[in-house]
């Protein structure tokens, strides 16, 4: 089996190894046989991508079970920094994520690395970001592309994952280079997510490295140029001010303990529910 797997590994790359392309054409039983020959399971390229890097990023969990039980390096990062974890967010493939948390993946790397949050809100994929948020992905880790997670989901105009990252305590007036996360919105054209934005707290006056506010990025007379025009000549109502204060006061994942608050049952729905 070995050997006619060697005959592919060109279209490949010359350093891919015949496990490697098991693992990613999802080709168990080669894998298998594969390992129980005495093939390293942990071999990695040039850019450091490792059979478990192949079977991730295709979604292939059952062959990503059987490398993590050869003994997979979970945590192994490629030439860009990303893990298997973070292939698997790519992907969205679920299992596979599921599978690297059971089996004690790293959430959230020391340097300014894209995590596996960063991957699945690019992607705009609402259930693998709701899932990396309940598992603990620190909101506020910095990629050096995009910033934070907020950063890049709005940079991509993505609506369901950014109110997912709010909803989970993100912070809405994060800077990077001087830049928020509104004045990616109003760049990405989307009146929708500018307004969502905006009743989470963002700041309207913020300004980037050449001291423009997030009006002053898109053209007046544009459905987002026309929103924050609204906004700017409309404060906010003092019940809407109090209610963010409130969230903001709680912290991470803070609308869990607004029931702990004695509320009123009505005022508890007004201060969780954001819409």
């Amino acid at each position: 089996m070995a050997a006619n797997y060697n005959g592919y590994i060109g279209d490949f790359g010359e350093d891919r190894t015949a496990v490697h392309l098991a693992a990613f054409h999802a080709q168990y039983k080669i894998l298998y046989e594969l390992i129980e020959m005495g093939a390293s399971v942990n071999t990695p390229t040039i850019d450091g991508i490792t059979p478990l890097h192949e079977a991730c990023s295709q979604g292939n969990h059952r062959c990503a079970r059987l490398l993590i039980q050869a003994g997979a390096q979970i945590n192994a990062r490629n030439i860009d920094g990303s893990t298997p974890l973070c292939d698997a967010a790519s992907s969205g493939s679920i299992e596979c994520i599921n599978l690297l948390l059971n089996a004690g993946a790293e959430l959230n790397p020391y340097q300014n690395l894209s995590t596996a949050l960063h991957e699945a809100v690019l992607r705009d994929n609402v259930e693998v970001t709701e899932i990396l948020v309940k598992a603990g992905c620190r909101l506020e880790a910095m990629d050096c592309h995009y910033g934070t997670p907020l950063h890049a989901s709005s940079f991509k105009g993505h609506v369901g994952c950014t109110k997912i990252l709010l909803d989970g305590g993100a912070n809405v007036n994060a800077i990077k280079l001087h830049e928020s996360p509104l004045h990616y919105a109003a760049i990405s054209q989307n009146p929708e997510l500018v307004i969502l934005l905006l009743n989470y707290g963002a700041n309207l006056h913020s300004t980037d490295m050449q001291g423009r506010r997030p009006l002053e990025r898109v053209q007046r007379n544009s459905p987002c140029g026309r929103v924050l025009q609204f906004y700017e000549e409309n404060p906010m109502l003092l019940s809407q001010l109090c209610r963010l204060q409130i969230r903001q006061s709680l912290g991470f994942h803070g609308s869990s303990g607004v029931s702990q608050l004695g509320l009123p049952r009505t005022l508890q729905s007004y201060v969780i529910d954001m819409r």
